[in-house]
């Protein structure tokens, strides 16, 4: 679901509002500049979650790798929903501030931090060498079949959903209910 941010998420800022008030000047943000925001936040959230939040976590709920995924499926889950919330303000007519967005592409980077890390480093360190490259291309492997089921998706939605039932809102609450379960099935089997 990650990979939907430089793709729905784009058409979904396209439609709000994006004036920045800056030093006394307006400026117009792009809806495809919206998420040059996830590379910064990357860089910002490694050293605050492997120093801050994950000690801090730690004292009160042991974090496992496990955990963190765990957590990082939540958090994607729920950077989703609100792009939901985003979707169903502008379904109704509104116009909301892509500030929104900003605030789920913050949830997402963490999510993206709590998971893409924590999975190759989990891999790496704990595959043998013999094994090594094995696991990272079976973790790319994962990427491309999550990126290939997206795919599936809005290709049947745009050949077969005559009705018009996967546009706007319903469209992002299917894709939180796809993570919201790929949530739970991760929490049983990782257990």
């Amino acid at each position: 679901l990650w990979d939907q941010s430089s793709s729905a998420w784009v058409f979904q800022a396209q439609k709000m509002n994006r004036e920045i008030a800056w030093f006394g000047r307006t400026f117009t943000v792009e809806a495809a500049q919206v998420q040059a925001i996830n590379p910064l936040l990357i860089m910002i959230f490694i050293p605050l979650f492997n120093f801050g939040l994950y000690p801090a976590i730690s004292k009160v709920w042991r974090l496992t790798p496990m955990r963190k995924v765990g957590l990082g499926f939540a958090l994607t889950a729920a950077a989703f929903c609100m792009s939901y919330l985003i979707e169903i303000d502008i379904a109704l007519g509104g116009v909301p501030h892509v500030g929104w967005q900003v605030l789920a592409f913050v949830i997402l980077t963490a999510a993206e931090t709590m998971v893409s890390i924590t999975v190759l480093e989990y891999a790496y360190t704990q595959a043998p060498n013999t094994m090594k490259s094995l696991i990272m291309s079976l973790n790319m492997l994962s990427v491309a079949i999550g990126n290939f089921f997206t795919f599936a998706v809005n290709r049947a939605i745009a050949e077969y959903d005559t009705t018009k039932f996967f546009q706007g809102p319903r469209y992002y609450a299917f894709f939180v209910a796809t993570m919201t379960t790929t949530t739970v099935i991760f929490a049983v089997v990782s257990r």
